[in-house]
């Protein structure tokens, strides 16, 4: 038997979820007598949970990067277009990307030259690392964690979620929930901003309560700096797709940003970026993964 769908509106200020879902899921079973009720917003909340530890899960394994970037005519058609690929390489027991190719192309060796200069740079200040500074990146690494948990947990409070269908995404049964803005919503950080002028949709994972796709559109137009850095025009366009490993770690296959941008008011220009991943494999046991600010 099909579930049937409850809608619930999203709270308008923050309190503690957890009490008022139980009640609600209660409430639903009496209603719906003889019927499995979804509670879609305790969907949405497991799968922000799931998605924090999914996170930690997927430095445990690198991936080859594509990268395909293009700025387009106002008609369209492509102005310019750059591809890029990154490859996984260790050094010294350290792994990161690297950049290997252009336009399908390997590098010129100057530029391989200055890439393999980059590396080293990033590897040797890990390695020459006092306990001091890495008790300290540490911390920073985990503030960094807690801040987009918090973030995470800002979607569940900014968004109303309707649970539109079942859909199957790669063979898996997956909740099809669409997200629009809660009226009036008081972003609790200044990210949480741009949650008030978008709408998106959500596929999560039924048994793996992971998000295995996401779409989100612009439904009015986007400032950053007051609009005085740059703007986005209403109907920009993002989403990303994920990939489930036998071990039961999901791993970005793409992302994708399309948008027509205002840069400092008088620049306008049509983007399109996206970026796939490929080559999945375990990172070597003893290998330390170093975050990349490039890439």
């Amino acid at each position: 038997m099909r579930p049937s769908i409850v809608r619930t509106p999203a709270p308008s200020k923050r309190q503690n979820v957890l009490p008022v879902t139980s009640m609600l899921v209660a409430f639903w079973a009496v209603q719906a007598p003889g019927q499995t009720p979804v509670n879609v917003r305790e969907i949405v909340l497991q799968s922000l949970e799931a998605g924090s530890r999914n996170a930690l899960r997927q430095r445990e394994y690198s991936s080859t990067k594509h990268v395909d970037e293009k700025q387009l005519d106002p008609d369209g058609s492509v102005r310019t277009q750059t591809l890029k690929t990154f490859e996984p390489a260790i050094v010294d027991g350290f792994i990161l990307r690297k950049l290997v190719a252009k336009d399908g192309r390997p590098l010129p060796d100057f530029e391989a030259h200055k890439e393999d200069e980059r590396i080293r740079r990033l590897v040797g200040a890990r390695k020459r690392e006092t306990p001091g500074e890495k008790a300290a990146r540490l911390a920073e690494e985990q503030r960094k964690r807690d801040k987009q948990y918090g973030f995470n947990r800002e979607i569940f409070e900014a968004f109303n979620f309707e649970l539109a269908r079942e859909e199957d995404v790669d063979g898996r049964k997956n909740w099809l929930i669409e997200a629009t803005p809660v009226a009036g919503y008081k972003p609790q950080e200044m990210r949480g901003q741009f949650f008030r002028h978008i709408k998106g949709k959500i596929w999560i994972d039924e048994r793996d309560h992971v998000w295995t796709k996401a779409e989100a559109v612009a439904i009015e137009p986007i400032s950053f700096g007051f609009g005085i850095i740059a703007k986005l025009d209403t109907g920009a366009h993002l989403s990303f797709q994920q990939t489930r490993e036998p071990d039961g770690v999901w791993l970005v296959r793409s992302t994708a940003i399309r948008a027509i941008a205002h840069i400092a008011i008088v620049k306008r220009i049509a983007v399109e970026q996206v970026s796939r991943y490929d080559n999945f494999r375990k990172v070597p046991p003893g290998v330390i993964v170093v975050d990349d600010p490039a890439n």
